[in-house]
């Protein structure tokens, strides 16, 4: 249902912000499985591993992990989790004259949303 409405609020969202396909694949890593980072890891690629199929996003085949956890007879908390990938930098750091382009880049992410 979370991952419904988020797909819904993707299409919908798309004019408003000035989006479309090729600039929501472009220069961004897309959710997807984590199997396949750990399979090239195994095989000792150490390559940035970037999900670029928006296909996959728009027809709602993105895995989406979930665990629950039962906190007494009437509250319920599930915990759902998207994986990315790769996690491009954020922003461009500038202190005393260091300028870092990558500020925020990093390997791997588990985004979570907790109901």
């Amino acid at each position: 249902m979370i991952l419904a409405a988020s797909i819904e609020w993707l299409r919908n969202s798309r004019q408003s912000f000035g989006l479309t396909r090729d600039t929501l694949s472009a220069n961004r890593c897309l959710p997807g499985h984590p199997a396949t980072v750990y399979w090239q890891r195994k095989n000792g690629s150490d390559a940035i591993i970037c999900e670029s199929d928006i296909t996959m996003l728009e027809q709602g085949r993105v895995p989406v992990f979930y665990d629950y956890l039962e906190c007494d007879r009437s509250v319920v908390t599930i915990n759902y989790f998207v994986w990315y990938s790769h996690q491009a930098a954020c922003l461009e750091f500038k202190v005393n004259g260091i300028v870092d382009k990558e500020f925020g880049a990093h390997k791997g992410d588990w985004e979570r949303r907790a109901v």
